[in-house]
């Protein structure tokens, strides 16, 4: 049985939700996800074991404001 990554479902879910698109892979210590948003892509770095409750939401939140910048062409990465 695989493991379920609660922190990488939320980032897919919020990233669903704004209509951006996610993808993630998995390393040893972190798991990278790509969110793309107009033309641009941004890197979100998550643990694969967060010590947090509030990781989740912390994510959404990173997420929100990443679609925001790449929305408003403020990107540089």
């Amino acid at each position: 049985m695989s493991k379920r990554y609660y922190h990488v479902e939320s980032a897919a879910d919020e990233c669903q939700r704004l209509g951006a698109s996610f993808s993630w892979e998995r390393g040893s210590k972190n798991i990278v996800g790509k969110v793309g948003y107009n033309g641009q892509t941004r890197k979100l770095f998550m643990s694969v074991t967060p010590s947090d409750f509030r990781a989740a939401s912390n994510i959404r939140k990173n997420v929100r404001a990443y679609v925001r910048e790449m929305g408003e062409g403020k990107c540089t990465t």
